[in-house]
Formats: C-alpha cells, structure tokens, sequence
C-alpha cells in the first residue's frame, strides 16, 4: 500500500510539476512573438528561431508583417490557460494599450517538446 501511495503522488507531483513548465513554456512563446512584432527584425520563413515553436506558418508571418506598422510600445503577451477547446494547450494574446490585437492557438507536442501554432485571430477581439 506504501509503495502505491508513493507512485501514485510521485505521478501527481511529476504531471504538476510538467504542467507548470509548459505554462512558463507558453509565457515564453508569447514573449518571442510579441518581441518579433516589436523589433526591426524581418519575420524570415526560415527557422523559428524559438526551441518551443515547432513552426510558424506563411498565415501567421504574413499576419504579423502587417500588424507590425500599426503596433505601438507599452505591448504584452497574455497566457491563457482556462481553456475549454481540448485541440488547444494554451491561447497566446498580444495585447497593446489593453486590448487585444493577435490571439494565437497553442498544442504541446510532446514528441518535439515544443508547441504546434494551431492557429490564429485578430477579429472580435
């Protein structure tokens, strides 16, 4: 009975533990993102960039060299993690003077250890 006890909370600490590390995991993709948005940097289809992005698509890159003129400082990225869509791991928000102008789907892929971008939204933000 010990012995199940102690594999039981070993699993329990172990998968807790796990997801709060892809939650600071998700925070720093948002950070990357809106740091790519901020700067003079080109968006490149090259690599990402990021070890937790698997890839950022064409939709994505296009969306965000033409939301780059319009942003201004004092941006952030938001992580969402109350989530009622089970396709998505995390929601990402850009969010600049307290609204919200990028929203961005999330998927832990645990064979790569990173996160597939699922999709993206600037309407009825």
């Amino acid at each position: 009975m010990k012995i199940f006890l102690f594999l039981f909370l070993s699993v329990f600490i172990f998968s807790c533990a796990s997801s709060v590390n892809r939650d600071k995991e998700a925070e720093h993709v948002g950070e990357y993102l809106l740091g790519l948005l901020l700067s003079d940097k080109l968006i490149s289809s090259d690599a990402v960039g990021h070890p937790n992005i698997v890839r950022i698509g064409n939709g994505l890159k296009g969306k965000m060299v033409e939301l780059k003129s319009s942003l201004i400082k004092g941006c952030s990225s938001v992580n969402q993690e109350d989530i009622s869509d089970k396709e998505v791991s995390h929601i990402i928000y850009i969010v600049c003077s307290k609204k919200p102008v990028l929203g961005i789907r999330l998927k832990y892929d645990n064979k790569y250890e990173a996160f597939h971008i699922l999709g993206y939204w600037t309407s009825g933000l």
